[in-house]
This record gives structure tokens, C-alpha cells and sequence, in this order.
């Protein structure tokens, strides 16, 4: 098997090195299943997977094919059942990397940004990226078309703004800012300690303020019935019924955790959002891998059956 086509390193800015601190953090404690797109019991969507599958259709059997900003692999899990392709993947998450590899211990990995590949120019067959290479910004479009070899081709899904994904990341973002704005953690652990102190006016106190947060929430949770916010309102809905099998402690000590995982959930709802692109945004970055020598270069809608939003934007293009 030939030499893998890595170039120098570059030195990691340190904006960067915290990028790479907060996903390696959220693949840390999310695994395989913070995957965008996939049901609860970690599978892929049927037309996703033909979509990539078309991609994979006609390669040469000793391509070379990376993915950027892979995460955990997600596109590699489409790859024919036999096949020689070389297999490469980066990302910034080092957590994420790990996944990957012991799903695909062949595929060789690199810990960088999409916008900034210690990788020599032109040296491979596919280019690829799922949800990921848009989160580095209008560099790493450029990065990617730099990759592809001659009669090579790209083929990247971008989030769609106010598309499927979108519309949900904004009805989660905006539920779990509600928890945040309406104190609903807080007033709820006031209310735990007050009942299993057996102080009866300060409870009776703590659950008036809790009140008017629980509504907010409890709509929330009915309007989005997926999302952080949603398995918060739940889960403490049942702790507090059944308060008499705990120790407050168990009770408050889950409401504190939940902090900690809602915070977490709004950064990243929030850089999703941001990930997302309008159709002039795509117009503009079709434009740049033309610039980049890429020809044929296009873009759609990807959607799926049974929805009415697109699910992300297609972008294709190959080099003459």
C-alpha cells in the first residue's frame, strides 16, 4: 500500500486547539450516536446511505478516499461490503478519531482542522464530508478542492438553513435556552431539597416559583419532543414522582448534571446553526471551487421522502 500523502504539519492556532478541546469533549461523552441524522437506535437513513453509495459507484478498485471532518466515520459506514479502497479521515477531535478507528481500524486518521490539512495537493480520488467541513468556514471549500486529483471528484452534504436538520437544531436551541432564561434547573432542586427536608412552607414556596418554568418547559417538550431539553423535563417529571425510592441527593445531583449537558447542547445547536448555508452562501462556494480548477461543479437540495424541508445541500464537482 503506497505512503499516505501527509505534508508537514502545521502548528495548530489556538483557536483552533479550542475547537478541537469542545468536539473532542462532545464525542467524548456522546460516541457513535452524537452522529447527525440517525434514529435512536444509531441507523442511518436508507436515502442517505444511497446517496453515498452512488458516490462510491464507479471508483477504481485502489481509490484513494478521504472524508473531512469525519467525526466518527459516518460516510465510511456506507462503503461497498468488499472493496481496496485506501481509506483516510480528519478531524479535529482526536475522541472522534478513536471511534472511527475501531469501527475502521484500516482507515488512517489525521487531527486537524478541514481548513488547515498537513496534506499534499491532488492526491485523491474522492474527496467526501457529511455535516463536518463547513464548521471550519469558506477556507476549508478551497482546502477540499486543493485535495482532488486529476479526473477526481468531490462530493460533499452541507447543512441546509431552515431546512429538516435546521428547523429542528433551531426548536431544540430555543427550548434549551427556555431552561436556562426560565431557571427551571434551579427552582427544581429548591423544590427536591424543600420536600425531603419536610419543610412544608418552603416548599410550598419553591413549587409556586417552579410552576410558571414548568409550563414553559413542559410546551417545550410537547412542541419538541426530541432534544436536551425534552429528556430533562421528563426524567425529572419521573425522579420527583417516585422521589420516595431516592435520596435527594440522587435527585438533585441528576438535576446538576443536566446543567452541565444543557450547556453543552447549546453550544453545539448553536455552531450547527452557524454551519448552516442559504442558497446564495452555496452559489458563493460553487464559485470558489471553480476558482479552486474544479469543473462540472453543482449543487441541490437533498432531500428525503417524506419530508417537506431539504435535509442538506449537495455539492458536487470533479477535476478535468
Amino acid at each position: 500500500m503506497s505512503t499516505p500523502p501527509v505534508a508537514t504539519p502545521v502548528e495548530t492556532p489556538g483557536q483552533t486547539r479550542g475547537a478541537a478541546d469542545k468536539w473532542t469533549e462532545y464525542w467524548k461523552n456522546e460516541g457513535a450516536s452524537g452522529e447527525v441524522f440517525v434514529n435512536a437506535e444509531g441507523q442511518k437513513h436508507p436515502h442517505l446511505s444511497g446517496y453515498w453509495q452512488t458516490q462510491f459507484s464507479g471508483l477504481a478498485t485502489n481509490a484513494r478516499i478521504i472524508d473531512l471532518a469525519a467525526g466518527a466515520g459516518s460516510i465510511f459506514t456506507h462503503l461497498p461490503t468488499h472493496h481496496d479502497y485506501e481509506l483516510f479521515a480528519s478531524d479535529l477531535s482526536i475522541a472522534a478519531l478513536k471511534i472511527l478507528k475501531q469501527r475502521l481500524p484500516q482507515a488512517r486518521v489525521i487531527a486537524a482542522s478541514a481548513d488547515s490539512l498537513p496534506l499534499h495537493s491532488q492526491t485523491f480520488d474522492l474527496v467526501v464530508s457529511q455535516f463536518g467541513v463547513e464548521y471550519a468556514g469558506d477556507r476549508a471549500f478551497a482546502a477540499a478542492a486543493d485535495l482532488v486529483r486529476d479526473h477526481g471528484r468531490l462530493a460533499l452534504l452541507c447543512h441546509y438553513r431552515d431546512g429538516y436538520i435546521d428547523a429542528r437544531n433551531k426548536g431544540q436551541l430555543e427550548s434549551a435556552c427556555e431552561v436556562v432564561e426560565t431557571g427551571f434547573i434551579d427552582k427544581g432542586i429548591a423544590m427536591v431539597e424543600a420536600v425531603f427536608k419536610g419543610e412544608q412552607q418552603a416548599f410550598i414556596a419553591a413549587q409556586l416559583d417552579f410552576v410558571p418554568a414548568e409550563k414553559i418547559i413542559s410546551t417545550a417538550a410537547t412542541t419538541y419532543r426530541q432534544g436536551v431539553h425534552s429528556h430533562l423535563y421528563q426524567g425529572f417529571r419521573q425522579l420527583f414522582a417516585n422521589r420516595q425510592q431516592y435520596d435527594a441527593t440522587d435527585i438533585t445531583g441528576w438535576l446538576e448534571a443536566m446543567k452541565e449537558d444543557v450547556d453543552r447542547n447549546i453550544i453545539r445547536l448553536t455552531e450547527m446553526r452557524k454551519a448552516a448555508s442559504s442558497e446564495p452562501k452555496i452559489r458563493q462556494i460553487c464559485r470558489e471551487l471553480t476558482q479552486a480548477g474544479l469543473r462540472k461543479v453543482g449543487y441541490s437540495p437533498f432531500s428525503i421522502p417524506g419530508s417537506e424541508l431539504p435535509v442538506a445541500w449537495s455539492i458536487t464537482a470533479e477535476r478535468p
